[in-house]
């Protein structure tokens, strides 16, 4: 395997392992909100208003992410959120580098024509297919 493979390699596994923590403990997090089986359903104003909520929390956990600001990151996650509970002050710069890394590895695989990170691990569906839009 060429050094160039092999850097691909750990930035898809590192990628995988960020996009999955921090997308699943942000998004799960948001979506206390949402009513479970045998309630009463959303209406498609609610679903877009609590849509554009998770839009908004996502956008603040990235820019805190990406300035590497720990204070900022946790109001975006929630002090009492999973994720929170995991990440601290002394290992959040692992949680920023992995977090590079995965917009890293976006970008490649966007250069590579497989849309985003998620192109080799959903079977070829990329994250630049509409998925879940609200319409």
């Amino acid at each position: 395997m060429t050094k160039n493979k092999q850097i691909i390699s750990v930035l898809l596994a590192m990628a995988m392992l960020a996009g999955s923590a921090i997308s699943a403990q942000a998004a799960g997090h948001g979506m206390k909100g949402y009513k479970m089986m045998g309630a009463k359903k959303m209406t498609k104003e609610e679903m877009t208003k609590k849509h554009e909520e998770m839009k908004a929390k996502q956008a603040s956990i990235d820019k805190a992410l990406a300035d590497n600001n720990y204070t900022v990151w946790v109001a975006a996650v929630g002090a009492d959120s999973e994720i929170a509970k995991k990440i601290n002050v002394s290992n959040f710069p692992k949680l920023v580098e992995a977090y590079n890394l995965r917009k890293q590895l976006e970008t490649k695989m966007t250069e590579l024509g497989l849309g985003g990170g998620a192109g080799l691990m959903m079977g070829g569906m990329g994250s630049d297919k509409p998925c879940n839009k609200i319409k």
